[in-house]
């Protein structure tokens, strides 16, 4: 089958962001017989492409459109979106190759949810939601009260129940931002298809932790990640140090909030080539998040590294097969943060037991060929319902 991919960049290195890491594993793990083209929002990139033809052999013709939009542009078809369920701020570029292409191919699958062509144009297109926009605006309204993440969420509540209705498939990663979706109109043509994680490449190592050290992860440029951060070391890390005076956080991830640069107990790295040498030198890695949506591949990783986590409910939603107090601990508050880190040091045997029960479900339900193969399988069905719309 031929398969055009309609993505905001190159999804060249894997690690860039979370879609950006799925479309790596859906590319790079394609059954032989599939060709794909790729229609990409960016200026041409020869290195990466180079690099992504030699684990991806089944690409085909690779076409750069430009960057597209900007903020205003985005505003203007989440807008146009929630009244209308149409984008119209589309790329010239690409509407004249789809015009001109779309015919060649079984379909058309395209992510994230606000890209840069109007999805519902096309029959065999299939969506790549990731997460929902109105369920992550909604949790953000929840923790900070801001009005600016009530009305956004209710601008794109309208926008994914009037673009999504005209589209044959939609896909999220987390089941609780389908059913979020779902509640909002019934008969939406929804999936969820889950995150994987490389336990192969993510594994325990023989080597012993830090004793007391902390770990969160994540790029601090998206607003949840660094208002966990800020909160867990404003909140949590000064009762840790009170009873641990050794407790040491390691923020790893690009762009790390400035105001904790240089903070007491805290080390902060910044990207980092290889993030498996701080999931192992770490006793417990931490999740506080208090807004945000869809499935923590950070969660995910630690789970695979055999480090013991302690998050937030948000930092486990979505993960299916895991349940509080056998493969994580659950806390809300400081005082369930400080309370749950000081039982997994304090009883390292229940630690391990948890530790194995959580890399068990990974290995066994988190496989990335698993994962790839349910993406493809619903490419096929968005086929066949593009043939039988055409007769």
């Amino acid at each position: 089958m031929r398969f055009l991919f309609v993505l905001t960049e190159l999804p060249y290195p894997s690690h860039r962001n979370g879609v950006t890491l799925i479309n790596y594993e859906i590319i790079s793990r394609a059954p032989a017989d599939a060709k794909i083209d790729l229609l990409i929002a960016d200026t041409e990139n020869e290195v990466a492409e180079k690099a992504l033809r030699a684990i991806a052999p089944q690409l085909g013709e690779i076409t750069y459109v430009g960057l597209c939009g900007d903020r205003r542009y985005r505003i203007g078809n989440l807008i146009s979106g929630a009244i209308s369920g149409r984008c119209i701020f589309e790329s010239a570029i690409a509407v004249h190759y789809l015009r001109r292409h779309v015919h060649k191919f079984d379909a058309i699958y395209v992510a994230p949810l606000m890209t840069y062509i109007d999805v519902g144009r096309f029959e065999n297109a299939f969506l790549n939601a990731v997460d929902s926009f109105s369920r992550l605006n909604a949790n953000s309204y929840k923790s900070t009260g801001r009005k600016i993440d009530l009305i956004k969420s209710q601008l794109y509540r309208c926008y994914e129940k009037k673009v999504l209705a005209r589209v044959a498939l939609t896909s999220f990663v987390s089941r609780a931002d389908m059913e979020y979706v779902r509640a909002q109109r019934r008969e939406l043509p929804l999936v969820c298809t889950p995150n994987g994680v490389d336990a192969d490449y993510f594994r325990p190592r023989a080597q012993k932790p830090e004793p007391f050290s902390l770990i969160f992860t994540g790029n601090f440029s998206y607003g949840p990640n660094k208002e966990a951060a800020l909160y867990f070391v404003r909140n949590v890390l000064p009762l840790l140090i009170a009873r641990h005076p050794k407790t040491h956080l390691y923020l790893v991830g690009r762009n790390p909030p400035s105001e904790l640069v240089g903070s007491s107990g805290v080390t902060v790295t910044g990207f980092v080539e290889d993030i498996r040498e701080f999931y192992v030198r770490c006793s417990v890695f931490v999740c506080p998040l208090l807004g945000g949506a869809g499935i923590k591949n950070k969660v995910l990783e630690a789970m695979a590294c055999g480090v013991p986590v302690v998050t937030t409910r948000l930092g486990a939603d979505g993960i299916d097969g895991i349940n509080a107090g056998e493969h994580y601990m659950s806390a809300e508050t400081p005082a369930e943060f400080f309370r749950c880190l000081n039982e997994i040091w304090e009883n390292p045997e229940k630690a391990e037991r948890m530790v194995e029960a959580a890399r068990g479900v990974i290995v066994n339900r988190m496989k990335w060929s698993q994962i790839v193969a349910n993406y493809y399988q619903h490419l096929a069905t968005v086929s066949k319902y593009a043939v039988q719309v055409r007769r």
